[in-house]
């Protein structure tokens, strides 16, 4: 039984299954960084990014 439970760790240590979870919690650390703006502006930012978008409409539907 001692001789089943030391080869189990090794074998688990090359699979594949294990590495993945590494590169996983690699990935999270990146995300965060992207919206510089807080989450309860947010908003507020779509209210005026819609407000740029349709004020340049319609400067040139009448330029």
């Amino acid at each position: 039984m001692s001789k089943l439970l030391l080869k189990k760790p090794k074998n688990s240590h090359k699979h594949p299954a294990q590495s993945l979870p590494k590169k996983l919690h690699k990935i999270p650390k990146i995300p965060p960084k992207i919206p510089k703006t807080p989450i309860h502006l947010l908003p507020l930012q779509r209210l005026l990014e819609n407000f740029t978008k349709n004020t340049c409409l319609l400067l040139r539907i009448f330029l």
